[in-house]
């Protein structure tokens, strides 16, 4: 008889007193129980560690360690797990109720990782109206098996969507990661085993203005350093390739980039901004637009969401020099420019 699943949530805490509550209470809320529960303090100068201990006790395994970062602070919570699937959540995010019920419902033998949905809510636990990744529906293992074979990638998202195997962490945790430890494990997480995915929401994704992971700790919605961000993701995807080689399995002859509609993204916004600097091998206006387009239009969820990728990548293709910057800045601020207005007007 097979034994039952042991299912883990890992979370790590830097400075978030006014979140970690709500994201234990969010694990303890489940609708199937953690079998345990890690809680990394990663050094932090508030009263986050007090929280944890005074609030939940020994309900919670709380880890202290001097301020390394959230890569070692998960690194150092999974050395102290048991569990056979982890699931990662970060201290300023929430699960929902029914989260660890489906990572349990689709989990099989063989699988590597369980991914889902996330709502976008701001500081106050609002939703935004948003998802992150907004799979299309009825995307299964076999379709992202089918992604990463055709282009060496798959639509995953940030770390609280993710539960992972002990058995695939073993191999990949301690991989050196060039800035975020999710962006390692997902990228190499269809090489040990099946992607399951859960199309539903079951987690809340905060955007705060001072989230501490991915970018030096940093990962707000604000404009981002978009050529840094293409390095990393270049230096994520040399692991892969490394990683093929010693499984024996075949390197991907796309650019996975080209296939990436945040990098796609990324990457027409570095040449708008940059071109001046922009390697003369370097695709062209046209290729970022066309496949900005391309991916828009297959992979953009509904109509609305659709047509809004078509309008984007052919403002910044049609924009003059001197307009792109603007275009940016109201796209990569608008969150402040909507919080700004709200308190404009409620002063009126």
């Amino acid at each position: 008889m097979q034994r039952p699943l042991k299912i883990g949530v890992l979370i790590a805490c830097y400075n978030y007193e006014r979140y970690v509550g709500a994201a234990i209470n969010s694990v303890f809320a489940q609708t199937r129980a953690a079998d345990e529960v890690i809680v990394v303090d990663d050094g932090s100068t508030d009263r986050s560690a007090a929280i944890v201990e005074g609030w939940f006790g020994d309900r919670v395994k709380l880890i202290r360690q001097a301020n390394a970062g959230q890569t070692v602070a998960l690194r150092n919570g999974f050395a102290q797990s048991t569990a056979d699937v982890i699931q990662f959540l970060d201290a300023d995010d929430r699960l929902l109720p029914g989260a660890l019920a489906a990572i349990e419902r689709v989990w099989r033998d063989g699988t590597s990782k369980a991914q889902f949905d996330l709502e976008v809510i701001d500081g106050d636990g609002q939703r935004l109206g948003r998802r992150f990744c907004r799979f299309p529906a009825g995307y299964d293992a076999a379709a992202a098996a089918r992604d990463f074979e055709r282009t060496g990638t798959y639509p995953w998202p940030v770390t609280s969507g993710n539960a992972y195997a002990r058995s695939f962490l073993t191999q990949a945790i301690g991989e050196p990661t060039p800035v975020s430890l999710d962006g390692v494990l997902n990228t190499l997480a269809p090489l040990y085993g099946t992607i399951e995915t859960i199309v539903e929401p079951m987690g809340e994704y905060r955007i705060h203005g001072a989230n501490k992971s991915h970018e030096d700790q940093g990962r707000s919605f604000a404009k981002p350093q978009f050529a840094r961000r293409i390095d990393i993701r270049r230096a994520e995807l040399a692991l892969l390739a490394d990683h093929c080689i010693r499984l024996d399995r075949p390197v991907p002859l796309r650019d996975p980039l080209d296939h990436e509609i945040a990098f796609v993204n990324y990457r027409m916004i570095a040449h708008r901004i940059h071109r001046h600097r922009t390697d003369s091998r370097s695709p062209g206006r046209f290729h970022f637009w066309k496949r900005g387009v391309t991916l828009g239009l297959r992979d953009g969820g509904g109509i609305r969401q659709r047509l809004s990728h078509v309008a984007w990548f052919s403002a910044l293709f049609v924009a003059p020099q001197r307009v792109v910057g603007l275009l940016i800045d109201a796209r990569y601020g608008r969150a402040v420019i909507v919080k700004q207005l709200g308190k404009a007007l409620r002063w009126r």
